[in-house]
């Protein structure tokens, strides 16, 4: 740990950006995580280096969060499928430090999907900024908790999941709007149609299993079309989506009614809109 820790003494930028986090925060496990380091680490860098934090124990989580069905967590748990992540990992430079870690990440202009999910689950753990793969601006936060990950293993969650072909596993059915809103939300597109998109339509992305077992109970329950699921090129990725009038009336009418709901301000607008223009 000595070793990271005096890497990161090299590199101003990454040292001045650790000193900010920690002087805001305080020392926890996510912000160790985050810069290869372990909590006892962390904590005496920055006391050799002198910064002014608050001195508190580890930060929390509400750990038994997916525990009991609720409309927030039903919409957590959908969102959770679309860009969460969890990891069973060891910490440390021998590794030899086991930890769990459930992880959000979105592009800046959706960090209200991040920072919702970190109030829902009362986390301390700070949000960063960095830059993603395809360099976009973006948002993550890192959250340590065993009994999280452990429960959203055994609703169906798994490391890698975007490279596995999980199945799809259906909340109970008094939820199920609030689960698919909280999926679309995170890996979804809802289109107003004008000159340039000449249709309105709902989009769906993720693994063929997980996609097409969603479009299927979709149909059930609300009597929509099953449409083919078109593969997205170079990626483990399948889109499904529905364009007709009737489908994306029904379906944004599932999704999103009048009453004030949980989720993306940004999304809920543009259905609002959408189901407007085709009343």
């Amino acid at each position: 740990m000595r070793a990271v820790a005096d890497l990161i003494c090299k590199d101003p930028t990454k040292l001045r950006r650790l000193r900010e986090e920690v002087e805001k925060e305080g020392v926890s496990r996510s912000i160790a995580v985050n810069y290869g380091l372990s909590s006892s680490s962390l904590n005496r860098l920055a006391s050799r280096q002198g910064w002014n934090f608050p001195k508190r124990g580890t930060n929390s989580a509400k750990a038994d969060f997916f525990r009991t069905w609720s409309p927030e967590m039903a919409w957590l748990l959908g969102y959770t499928w679309a860009d969460g992540c969890i990891y069973r990992q060891k910490l440390g430079l021998k590794r030899k430090t086991p930890s769990c870690l459930l992880q959000y990440a979105c592009k800046e202009e959706d960090r209200e999907l991040v920072d919702l999910a970190r109030s829902l689950l009362e986390s301390k753990h700070t949000v960063s900024n960095y830059v993603d793969a395809e360099g976009h601006s973006s948002v993550k936060i890192g959250i340590v908790s065993t009994q999280l990950v452990e429960d959203l293993e055994k609703l169906g969650i798994r490391e890698r999941k975007s490279y596995l072909n999980l199945p799809f596993n259906p909340p109970p059915r008094q939820f199920l709007s609030d689960f698919v809103r909280g999926y679309l939300e995170g890996d979804g597109v809802i289109n107003l149609g004008n000159q340039d998109k000449a249709r309105n339509r709902v989009l769906l992305l993720g693994t063929y299993s997980w996609v097409t077992g969603l479009q299927s109970h979709l149909s059930l329950e609300l009597g929509i079309k099953i449409n083919k699921p078109l593969p997205k090129k170079g990626k483990n990725t399948w889109t499904v989506e529905w364009a007709s009038r009737e489908d994306v009336f029904r379906l944004l009418t599932f999704l999103y009614p009048s009453s004030a709901l949980i989720g993306l301000k940004r999304k809920a607008q543009r259905a609002q809109q959408l189901l407007a223009s085709l009343s």
